[in-house]
């Protein structure tokens, strides 16, 4: 599934029952979860492995024990699917547990940064349609952990 990089829209996802979105500026593509390639050795619990796509080796990051919502280190066989996120000329790869929907930046009131909010979210955002609060994954953040 290929995703416009563009402002406009956003990917929402979740991730042990939370909600997070991505914009889609950073997404390029969303694809199910592929089987891990090789373990990084000695590298951080949220480094779940790397995985060969579009004929490169893409990190994959679980996201769950890098937001420290898992501290099992072992929810990868939850995921179901792998956003793949694109900045410059880097590729990684998210684990989601599902993707719910690509929505619209109307459909998306962001509020700022809550001071009880990870290092690794940008926004606190309400998503009119759903009733929902998800919060926005800051992605040039979470590449510097990679």
């Amino acid at each position: 599934m290929g995703i416009s990089n563009s402002d406009s829209v956003y990917v929402i996802f979740s991730v042990d029952d939370i909600m997070l979105l991505i914009s889609g500026k950073y997404v390029s593509d969303i694809v199910p979860m592929p089987e891990i390639k090789m373990e990084v050795p000695h590298s951080p619990a949220y480094i779940s492995g790397i995985c060969n796509s579009y004929n490169r080796n893409i990190t994959m990051i679980n996201l769950s024990i890098l937001l420290g919502l898992n501290n099992s280190g072992i929810s990868d066989k939850d995921s179901e699917m792998m956003i793949i996120i694109s900045k410059d000329s880097r590729k990684i790869g998210i684990l989601a547990d599902k993707v719910l929907s690509i929505d619209s930046s109307d459909n998306i009131l962001r509020h700022g940064k809550n001071p009880f909010t990870s290092q690794f979210i940008s926004n606190l955002c309400v998503l009119k349609h759903m009733d929902e609060i998800a919060m926005e994954l800051d992605i040039p953040e979470v590449l510097s952990k990679v």
